[in-house]
């Protein structure tokens, strides 16, 4: 009946009939978001109805809640589902980009030290000990057999990866 009225409303207004109604009857009236514009629509003629003055303001904050939560049950629209899909798609590759630029960083400062310790190395393995004070060249004495050790041990685990391949 409600539907009959509008239509003739409709007519009334437009001056014509309201062409997409099989359109509207079959798919849009049993859309979820038509039936959200419904359930907004009920629950502002429950507002109307109210009697007293005072139901009304305890009920208004209610109301607006209530308009709130069923507005948030509405699904996401296309346009907005691809709008975050393609967010989270430039977030990953912005990480898989930082991900790559710290390996690398890390890398270029792993060999950094590996040169400097090799420039420190070669100044201890060839400082000349002759005119040093005993203590410093028992220091000096200490600092070359930790550079061979660690040169040594260095050496095997080479030997040993290039065993395992």
């Amino acid at each position: 009946m409600k539907v009959l009225a509008a239509k003739d409303i409709f007519a009334e207004m437009e001056g014509y009939e309201f062409h997409y109604f099989d359109c509207w009857k079959e798919v849009l009236s049993k859309s979820q978001k038509w039936e959200v514009h419904l359930e907004v629509a009920k629950d502002e003629k429950k507002k109307k109805e109210a009697k007293s003055k005072e139901a009304e303001k305890r009920k208004a904050s209610d109301d607006e809640d209530n308009d709130n939560e069923s507005l948030s049950k509405r699904p996401m629209g296309v346009k907005k589902a691809k709008d975050e899909e393609a967010c989270r798609r430039m977030l990953k590759e912005q990480r898989e980009k930082d991900r790559k630029i710290l390996e690398n960083q890390i890398q270029l400062n792993r060999e950094r030290f590996e040169l400097m310790q090799r420039r420190d190395d070669r100044e201890v393995l060839g400082k000349d000990l002759t005119g040093l004070d005993d203590d410093v060249r028992e220091y000096y004495q200490f600092l070359r057999e930790e550079i061979l050790q660690r040169m040594r041990e260095k050496k095997m685990s080479q030997a040993s990866e290039a065993n395992n391949e």
